[in-house]
């Protein structure tokens, strides 16, 4: 359940992380959408101006300039060009401007002559730059009278009487916005549903693959912990494992409610893995494993330390109650498999040592080791710790560091003590006696090292 809330809070986590990125990254999609729908509105409105310019103004103009105003047949014309746009609503009003910005028809005002002053805006249009601008009716400098009307695009673009020929002026036309604006707001809703549903797939899909790579991981976690606290041939706990269970079992440990800690090693495995080989050698141990679970309680901690030794931690255990335990192990590994064609039992040495509230755990394990090992030296089915147990102690370890020091500096010598015959005196043979030149302590004889040295690789037979 733990886990589940964690998996759960990291995907928490990372779809309220993620959607922000995504949120912020669809309005500034739908920003440049919405962008570019407006640019393409104006250049609709560009679109049509330039339709009537060439269409329906420039066929009209005979070439004259048009400072002096449009002629007669000129303005007959373009008024009827003008109402004919205003009546069909491709525009809401147009005007002819000179080279220079001089109105020089006005189709409200047809009769009037040229009126108004320079304009940028129709001189960067004659020169080839056409004007647009999002604006509204009558919000021209020449309109100032007049209330503001609809919301419009305002347009100058230049007018020729031949293709080929110099601009005479240009044509202000005013198309309406509302019908375009309409379409983009339609076009603009498309595109955000679309973005919208677009970018919630993306970020479901993103949030399935992190749920998926979450759990992956998770799961590896929780391998690679298992693993970290588990031996991986038999399922067992580790020492690891095993010292970390045992100190929380120390804590509520006390003299009437000790835990007892047990060293396990198998008799005659080697014989099994040499005989029978090291998967039979397996296939026996994780049978032993087997065995020593069943015979535990559920409290307590069956763990293998290593090769064919294990290791039991029993929780509020007497002396009494571990015996019986001992007994149910033995009677448990008395249950033979079948191995290379081999029917064969387990048999174990135990050692055994109680432990209290303060004790290391460490510690406890050593000293049911040292019970062990003397057991099986002793031929014993079992034997509880005791400190007389211990056969090293640091003196000992610290003369065989140095006894082999001095055997690579040639501080051992041999004293040869002749054999004399009692009648006539006569030389029979001589004693080698060794004698080791010790730097601090002075010559030693030989019954001050040579026991220590027998225990270990320093002596040969």
């Amino acid at each position: 359940m733990h886990r589940l809330r964690t998996g759960f809070g990291l995907f928490a986590f990372y779809a309220i992380v993620t959607l922000i990125p995504i949120a912020i990254l669809g309005a500034l999609l739908q920003q440049s959408f919405r962008s570019d729908l407006d640019r393409r509105g104006l250049d609709q409105g560009v679109a049509v101006a330039n339709s009537v310019a060439r269409s329906s103004v420039d066929p009209i103009l005979s070439g004259d300039t048009l400072a002096n105003g449009v002629t007669p047949a000129e303005r007959s014309a373009l008024l009827r060009v003008a109402r004919s746009l205003v009546d069909s609503g491709d525009a809401l009003q147009l005007r002819i401007r000179d080279r220079v910005g001089h109105v020089a028809f006005d189709p409200e005002a047809p009769d009037r002559g040229p009126t108004g002053g320079p304009d940028d805006e129709v001189q960067a249009a004659v020169h080839g730059a056409p004007v647009r601008l999002l604006t509204r009716l009558n919000a021209d400098q020449v309109d100032a009278a007049k209330g503001l009307g609809a919301e419009a695009i305002e347009i100058y673009t230049p007018i020729r009487a031949s293709q080929s020929g110099p601009a005479l002026g240009a044509l202000e036309i005013y198309v309406p916005y509302g019908p375009i604006a309409s379409q983009i707001d339609e076009n603009a809703r498309n595109l955000t549903t679309l973005l919208i549903g677009g970018l919630s797939a993306l970020w479901v899909l993103l949030a399935i693959i992190s749920w998926s790579v979450t759990r992956r991981l998770r799961r590896a976690a929780f391998v690679q912990q298992r693993l970290a606290s588990e031996d991986a041939l038999t399922g067992l706990a580790n020492r690891s494992a095993l010292l970390e269970r045992l100190r929380e079992l120390l804590v509520e440990a006390s003299a009437t409610h000790p835990v007892t800690v047990l060293a396990l090693d198998l008799d005659g495995f080697a014989h099994v893995n040499n005989v029978l080989g090291p998967a039979n050698g397996d296939r026996f141990l994780r049978h032993t494993a087997d065995r020593l679970r069943e015979s535990a309680a559920s409290d307590d901690v069956v763990a293998r330390l290593g090769g064919d030794q294990f290791a039991m931690a029993l929780v509020d255990t007497n002396v009494r109650q571990a015996d019986e335990l001992i007994a149910r192990i033995r009677q448990a590994l008395l249950t033979e498999v079948e191995l290379g064609g081999i029917e064969l039992a387990s048999e174990v040495t135990i050692g055994l040592v109680q432990g209290t509230a303060g004790d290391d755990p460490g510690e406890l394990l050593r000293q049911a080791g040292v019970a062990c090992r003397t057991a099986k030296r002793d031929n014993a089915p079992a034997l509880t710790y005791d400190v007389s147990l211990e056969g090293f102690d640091a003196d000992r370890l610290r003369l065989i560091t140095e006894l082999r020091h001095s055997i690579n500096s040639d501080a051992l010598a041999l004293h040869y003590q002749p054999k004399i015959a009692t009648v006539g005196g006569r030389v029979t043979g001589v004693e080698a006696l060794l004698r080791w030149h010790h730097p601090t302590r002075g010559m030693l004889l030989p019954g001050a090292f040579l026991p220590s040295a027998e225990s270990t690789d320093s002596s040969c037979p």
